[in-house]
């Protein structure tokens, strides 16, 4: 047999590894959570606001927004035919964008939009209505007839059925193309004077019925040129001249009273032309000295009309200021 103390030994140090052992076991058995480095999540660009949606033709709709972030690195275009999709992706936009077109619809139809930059939320949902190319909405018999140098007058057939109004728009020169709209009539008229404008100059014009927010096709394109003016420019007031030294005088007259429609003034010397000017001032050189003028002015237009002659205006030039040649007295 062994010893009894030894034995005792070894059974007490092998129940000191077993307790370790388990107690790595146990150890190695508790998940361990790994330490989580501090992370600033990723900003998100703002959503673009207020988008807006505009026909302007049969098959074009523009969409212009506020970009309210400078984060934005892109934006697309999504676009349905209901306000609550589904949605198709039709383009992408650079992210400086604040406006874009989208072609190739179908006339008369209604369109909803939507925007995204990044990864934002949706911007608002915005429609729009292609215009109409019916022709039964298309005013008939449109003509221009020039009155007078200032005014052209338009008529039409008013005839189109259930509308809000007209629109007219008009161009200026001979075959232009860049129509302006001018003026928005009632449903109910069929005529409309266009004044103020500018003598011997071609204008064209063309008009299309609205409804709501939804145009119609446009009506032919009419021309008619404004004929020359017949009504000279008013009469020059307040004329005054004033000696400035032997041999000049300046004349002026009141800028605040010049007529719109003068060109320029001719000026006269005891009713003799003697030039002209585009302002209200004149410089008469080369005058006699100690010698009296008088000054009348005339206005002009670009029609080649002139106005009566204004009141004179009179000035005497200043005496020689040069000294008369005398004899030097002789010496002593």
């Amino acid at each position: 047999m062994g010893d009894p103390h030894r034995v005792a030994t070894d059974s007490r140090f092998l129940t000191r590894v077993r307790y370790t052992i388990a107690l790595l076991v146990l150890v190695l058995a508790v998940p361990v959570s790994p330490q989580t480095p501090n992370r600033v999540p990723p900003r998100r660009a703002i959503t673009p606001v207020a988008l807006t949606a505009l026909a302007v033709s049969t098959n074009q709709i523009d969409l212009s927004w506020t970009n309210n972030s400078n984060k934005v690195t892109g934006l697309y275009v999504e676009r349905s035919a209901s306000s609550t999709g589904p949605w198709k992706r039709v383009m992408n936009v650079a992210a400086n964008a604040s406006s874009c077109a989208n072609a190739g619809l179908a006339a008369a139809t209604t369109y909803y939009f939507r925007l995204m930059a990044n990864d934002s939320p949706y911007s608002n949902v915005a429609s729009a209505t292609t215009l109409s190319g019916a022709t039964d909405r298309t005013p008939d018999h449109l003509s221009a007839t020039a009155t007078s140098a200032n005014e052209i007058d338009l008529s039409w057939n008013a005839n189109v059925g259930d509308i809000t109004g007209f629109k007219i728009e008009r161009c200026e020169g001979r075959a232009c193309s860049n129509f302006t709209e001018i003026a928005s009539v009632a449903a109910n008229a069929n005529a409309y004077q266009n004044t103020d404008l500018t003598p011997l100059t071609s204008y064209s014009y063309r008009i299309r019925a609205y409804k709501d927010t939804s145009h119609y096709a446009y009506s032919k394109t009419v021309s008619a040129s404004t004929s020359r003016s017949t009504v000279p420019p008013s009469v020059p007031k307040g004329v005054v001249a004033s000696a400035v030294s032997s041999s000049q005088i300046n004349l002026s007259w009141n800028s605040e009273a010049v007529d719109s429609r003068a060109a320029g003034y001719n000026v006269y010397q005891y009713g003799e032309r003697i030039g002209s000017t585009a302002g209200t001032s004149y410089t008469a050189k080369r005058l006699a000295p100690n010698t009296q003028y008088c000054f009348s002015v005339v206005a002009f237009d670009n029609a080649g009309n002139s106005s009566f002659q204004s009141e004179l205006a009179c000035a005497t030039t200043k005496p020689d200021s040069q000294p008369e040649n005398k004899p030097t007295p002789e010496l002593r």
